[in-house]
């Protein structure tokens, strides 16, 4: 996980009898059937650190399953090398798998190495890879003829490249230092509002700085990283491009830069009517909704999956990405089930709709948007009255009539055997 903690979900089926989970270095914690917990780990560990969760489930005839997974916590600065030595520059496609899986150099044949580096005689090509952990490259030469895959690069890696088929693994050159960096994360792209953004130069720098636009140079420390702020001073549709330098220990100086562009703000919509909110997984870039009746076979998404998309909130709740979705159509009953999805294979189950909820991965969470996304306390909430549509279906509660208003749309409904009207 590349944040300073992770956050897991564990939930033992309702068909089990006992279950817990143990994260390393502490205790054993029960789990309760059907229901989810949320843990944390990381805020203990340093980078490439690894921490191992193990659990254990037993059914109703004393059968007992264990399992464990394991947790690594990666730096989000730092990032992958990869080094080719050819006689001329080769292209490097590469790509990641799995859910969410994509490419990492844009559409085939991918992207030019850059360079050359001469080390002990030879040319070296390098390509740098930020905010991943693993990915898979093939070689070629953009005419046609290429390499078999090279998968499962986790860490700077050392290639050589005939300018055809053949590529293969090679050690490192017996003269050969390591470049220095200095890496941003985010590394550029598109913001609303302002952005904060963190400057890291690599531990084996002598001196490296930043600079923003024509300002003046920010020097930084090797291994230390530094924060910096865009956006008060830029319009809406501006770039600005910052530039870095960095020089090792041999002298060698390499830069680089990253542009900023700062987009109109999204208007987050006034949560009445029929909305929900969705904790995201840090890594879905995207979350999209789909909503509806079984009853009545009536869907509120649009009918095609994976549905509509939901609009990022710019809340975070337990360090993750707050997104909201809110039915704009013209039905004035809620739907009954729910499930968000990232468009890429991973979502929800099948999620019991509540109104104004606060979802995540696991099903509907404990939060609540009364006062923000804030964690309900211990004080015992007023009694809610519950509001139903004409067909008997409740589709909200509320503290008092008069409330309805805010949360639904126009329309007839019924509260204590009485009819009354949204309009």
């Amino acid at each position: 996980f590349p944040h300073q903690y992770g956050n897991c979900y564990a939930e033992v089926s309702e068909d089990a009898t006992s279950a817990w989970y143990q994260v390393e270095g502490q205790d054993k914690v029960d789990l309760t059937p059907g229901k989810s917990v949320t843990f944390t780990i990381g805020e203990d560990m340093n980078f490439k650190d690894t921490k191992t969760v193990t659990w254990s489930v037993t059914n109703s005839e004393g059968k007992e399953k264990t399992g464990k997974v394991t947790y690594t916590k990666v730096d989000p600065n730092a990032s992958i090398v990869v080094m080719v030595k050819a006689d001329k520059a080769p292209y490097i496609h590469a790509w990641t798998t799995g859910v969410g899986g994509k490419n990492l150099t844009g559409a085939w044949p991918g992207k030019v190495m850059k360079g050359p580096e001469e080390i002990d005689g030879a040319k070296y090509w390098t390509y740098d890879f930020d905010n991943v952990e693993s990915f898979n490259v093939i070689l070629n030469n953009g005419s046609g003829a290429q390499s078999g895959d090279i998968t499962g690069i986790t860490s700077d890696t050392y290639l050589e490249y005939d300018g055809g088929k053949s590529a293969k693994k090679i050690s490192a050159p017996a003269n050969s230092t390591a470049a220095a960096k200095v890496a941003f994360s985010p590394n550029g792209g598109e913001f609303e509002k302002s952005i904060t953004v963190t400057a890291t130069l690599s531990s084996n720098a002598k001196s490296g700085w930043y600079k923003i636009g024509d300002g003046a140079q920010v020097n930084l420390t090797p291994g230390k990283a530094a924060t910096f702020t865009l956006g008060a001073d830029m319009m809406e549709g501006e770039s600005k491009t910052v530039t870095w330098s960095a020089t090792n220990a041999d002298g060698t100086t390499k830069t680089g830069s990253s542009t900023f562009n700062k987009i109109k703000e999204v208007v987050i919509p006034t949560p009445t009517g029929i909305f929900a909110y969705f904790l995201a997984p840090s890594d879905w870039n995207q979350v999209d909704c789909w909503a509806w009746t079984d009853s009545e076979k009536v869907n509120f998404t649009g009918g095609k999956w994976p549905g509509v998309a939901c609009t990022k909130t710019g809340m975070k709740k337990n360090g993750l990405d707050v997104w909201m979705w809110k039915y704009d159509g013209d039905l004035t009953t809620a739907p009954t089930m729910i499930i968000f999805n990232n468009g890429g294979g991973q979502q929800t189950k099948d999620l019991k709709f509540e109104n104004g909820a606060v979802y995540n991965l696991a099903g509907k969470t404990n939060e609540s948007v009364s006062t923000g996304i804030n964690q309900v306390g211990s004080k015992k909430a007023p009694a809610k009255l519950k509001i139903y549509s004409i067909n008997g279906v409740k589709v909200a509660e509320v503290n008092k009539v008069s409330d309805a208003e805010y949360v639904l749309a126009p329309g007839m409904y019924i509260c204590n055997g009485k009819k009354f009207v949204i309009k």
